[in-house]
């Protein structure tokens, strides 16, 4: 039978804050509490979070968001190795820690954390502020990597549209089947994201094999 304690435990299996795990309860049942709801009603709120990740790996909170940010680096084409032996080698060269498991204390979670944020905002054009006045979805943090691997994608392709915006909804319904962005679950978001790395790769090795060509 599904409970609160389910949420949560699925929450960090996923690597989401209690802010995301709040605003799947908003899309369900119009609140963002988390507390007092039905054990069908948490059933729900489960199933919309996503499926568990199949990998067993040691992990913490702050390990779980540096790998998400690693991924979302190398769908941005920041990062060429997406193994976490790789991402062990950046933590150690921010803490000294010598495994990226032990990655569980605040100030060394927080620096690695920040500095990965920093690096995508830097050099992958990914903006994570919020503005209040603006619908919910923009400021999900999700979005903002997802908009800005699109303007990545747009560029090399050299391509030109009227919206960027509408044309990454029409990306995400392609692969979602949902044009409203605010039904997107975490899950379905990284499904986005990697989709739109896996393209932005196509794209370069496209424009490498072609460069090849005209050289030989």
């Amino acid at each position: 039978m599904t409970s609160i304690k389910a949420l949560f435990g699925r929450a960090r299996q996923l690597g989401l804050a209690e802010e995301d795990l709040r605003d799947v309860a908003r899309q369900i049942t119009g609140s963002d509490s988390l507390r007092g709801h039905s054990r069908d009603t948490y059933e729900v709120i489960l199933q919309r979070m996503g499926p568990a990740p199949r990998s067993t790996k040691a992990s913490s909170p702050y390990l779980t968001k540096a790998r998400a940010l690693w991924i979302a680096g190398y769908n941005l084409g920041l990062v060429r190795d997406k193994r976490d032996a790789a991402l062990y080698a950046f933590i150690k060269r921010q803490t000294g820690l010598d495994h990226g498991t032990w990655l569980s204390r605040e100030r060394d979670g927080k620096r690695v954390v920040e500095a990965l944020k920093g690096w995508l905002a830097r050099d992958g054009g990914v903006d994570w502020s919020t503005d209040n006045n603006q619908p919910a979805p923009y400021n999900n943090p999700r979005f903002q990597v997802a908009i800005a691997i699109y303007r990545v994608l747009q560029q090399v392709a050299g391509t030109q549209e009227e919206s960027t915006l509408r044309g990454l909804q029409c990306f995400i319904e392609a692969h979602t089947g949902l044009q409203s962005l605010t039904h997107l679950t975490p899950a379905q978001w990284i499904r986005v994201q990697n989709a739109l790395g896996e393209r932005l790769r196509d794209v370069r090795g496209g424009l490498g094999k072609a460069a090849i060509r005209r050289a030989s």
